[in-house]
């Protein structure tokens, strides 16, 4: 504000939590919570865009690369309870929660595997 910028806002990139097997990943449940939470404090802050939610789905449910288990779903597209977490607060117009953007990367490897199945290559 100071410096003219006040109606520039923060945008929340990347935001999530690993699971998978030892440290630094956390339960299932544990990643659903931190996204709630971060999805309701984060408007508080002022000067909030929205949330980019990291990542839609696993590249290896269960692997020890905490990187392979930020998704939303596990590898085979079933739903963690994170995703119903971000599901419900999307469909919740009350709800102090910034815009949820899902990673756009995650799209468009989802889209090359199906074009891969669909033209086997």
């Amino acid at each position: 504000v100071n410096n003219g910028d006040g109606v520039k806002k923060v945008w929340l990139t990347g935001f999530g939590a690993p699971t998978g097997l030892g440290a630094p990943n956390v339960s299932e449940q544990q990643q659903a919570n931190i996204i709630a939470d971060g999805l309701s404090y984060f408007p508080s802050l002022g000067f909030t865009g929205p949330v980019f939610v990291y990542n839609i789905r696993d590249t290896r449910t269960g692997s020890t690369d905490p990187e392979q288990n930020f998704g939303l779903v596990r590898t085979d597209w079933s739903a963690k309870p994170a995703y119903t977490t971000v599901q419900q607060r999307a469909n919740t117009p009350s709800a102090p929660t910034p815009p949820v953007v899902m990673d756009w990367w995650a799209w468009l490897l989802w889209l090359f595997g199906l074009l891969r199945l669909w033209f086997n290559f």
